[in-house]
């Protein structure tokens, strides 16, 4: 299962950050976790997303992810190693794996899928959803299903060597940047509820908690080695945030004016570019997005996002053939997405292949009957004189 629906939730966020030793370092700090809790689960594979909104969460295999606007807030190892405790916590109690049955999960794939405007066909969604970052691949946890999560945390930490302390740290910092930016929290908040009583519990547990005896030194020398390359993009993370709020506010020129802040401090940045692309894409300037957009497809050409976006602003170019080969890249990339089959049905019916073309529409139909892009290749199947 993971397999199938990690991958997707990943590129959602976005991608991997390109910081192999980043990796490296935070899925040590999962590893010697997971050790110290005892678990016989597979062992845990942590990546560091390019996502700007706070988040982290995890699938019944052990994948886990955490973005990276999330892991900018946090000020020491033992901050990382609560999150990273807090993911395991939901695992060790198997609150992950009882959540969906196999059909549900598709099902949620499905819904993650693309959608069209009603006035194009090729017209996608801009890349946002409200609230900010959320998935229909991500688990909803009950408040109770926390608390769980939160006490084995804590005791995950003192295994490990951590202080306890540091889980409700966290959260406090959570509640509080709650106040000052909530778009940027609204996810996490949904999926994992955060209220007084909450953080009330946890830091109550702490003190029912017996701190190890060996003691792990986490030295904010080697934290902030680790970190040198993440913390240099703040600012155009930063800037980011503020460019993906003004975009769910529909105010499209002022997010604009952030990303183009943001990628004067980080040109070189694969999310700032395919956030700039989509901004100026939903302002109709599918020529300059274009080129953002094929900017972050030669600096992450592993990361499937942008060689959809690129593909879907092709199709608004009338460039079916260039369309067509980005699809065909994407679906290499990421298999198993059922938009793919639609825009590809589209790109093939303006390439003059219309037999190809309404395969493609039939195969959508099958996955599904709901939404624009289903009432869109019914309409097509119409069109061109084959039944659905």
């Amino acid at each position: 299962m993971d397999a199938q629906l990690a991958p997707h939730q990943f590129s959602l966020d976005l991608g991997f950050v390109q910081d192999g030793d980043l990796h490296a370092y935070v899925e040590r700090v999962g590893r010697d976790l997971q050790a110290a809790a005892n678990s016989q689960a597979q062992p845990c594979t942590v990546r560091v997303v390019n996502a700007h909104h706070v988040n982290s969460y995890s699938f019944p295999g052990g994948s886990i992810g955490i973005t990276r606007g999330w892991l900018v807030m946090l000020r020491d190892e033992s901050e990382l190693a609560a999150v990273l405790a807090h993911q395991l916590g939901h695992l060790g109690s198997q609150q992950v794996a009882q959540a969906l049955s196999r059909s549900e999960w598709r099902r949620r794939l499905l819904a993650s899928t693309v959608s069209v405007s009603q006035d194009s066909a090729w017209t996608p969604v801009i890349g946002l959803v409200d609230p900010l970052g959320d998935s229909p691949l991500l688990r909803d946890f009950t408040p109770e299903q926390e608390i769980e999560a939160d006490v084995l945390a804590m005791r995950y930490l003192t295994r490990a060597g951590y202080p306890a302390q540091a889980w409700p740290r966290v959260l406090d910092r959570l509640a509080e940047r709650a106040q000052a930016q909530p778009g940027l929290l609204a996810t996490i908040n949904r999926h994992h509820p955060l209220d007084d009583a909450r953080r009330r519990r946890a830091h109550e547990s702490v003190g029912q908690l017996r701190d190890s005896t060996t003691r792990r030194r986490t030295a904010p020398a080697l934290w902030s080695a680790q970190l040198a390359w993440l913390q240099r993009q703040v600012p155009a993370i930063e800037a980011c945030q503020l460019g993906e709020l003004a975009m769910l506010g529909q105010d499209l020129v002022t997010a604009a004016t952030h990303f183009g802040r943001a990628l004067q401090i980080a040109s070189d940045d694969y999310a700032t570019r395919v956030r700039l692309a989509q901004c100026l894409q939903a302002q109709g300037h599918s020529r300059e997005a274009l080129l953002h957009a094929q900017v972050a497809r030669e600096l992450h050409p592993g990361e499937a996002q942008a060689h959809r976006l690129v593909a879907t602003l092709q199709l608004s170019l009338r460039d079916a053939a260039k369309a067509w080969l980005a699809l065909e890249q994407y679906d290499r990339l990421l298999p198993g997405d059922p938009g793919v089959i639609f825009l590809q049905g589209v790109a093939l019916e303006a390439l003059g292949r219309t037999r190809h073309a309404a395969e493609h529409y039939r195969t959508y139909l099958r996955l599904t009957r709901e939404g624009q892009a289903a009432q869109y290749a019914l309409s097509r199947l119409k069109a061109l004189g084959y039944p659905p």
